[in-house]
């Protein structure tokens, strides 16, 4: 699903997908997860290395989220070439 987001500094972001898991229980986790893609004809080493550093630094600003403060979120960027994924951390 995708979310809107309080992001301070930033004002309203929409991240790609968030799930929250065990709903208001004392475990409760957040995925937070930021999806790019890169088509096979643009996918040069130096476009698909642009795109992680745009989805990395894209997902850590969704992370300081006002929605998220004091909740434990667990945050990702993923990269896709084609159907490929090419980097997820």
């Amino acid at each position: 699903m995708q979310k809107s987001l309080r992001v301070v500094g930033d004002g309203e972001k929409f991240a790609d997908l968030v799930i929250t898991v065990n709903v208001g229980q004392e475990n409760e986790c957040i995925y937070l997860i930021e999806l790019k893609y890169v088509t096979k004809t643009d996918a040069t080493e130096a476009k698909i290395q642009n795109t992680i550093k745009d989805a990395t630094a894209q997902v850590q600003r969704y992370k300081s989220a006002i929605e998220f403060r004091d909740r434990q979120i667990k945050a990702y960027a993923m990269v896709f070439v084609g159907s490929e994924c090419v980097h997820c951390g």
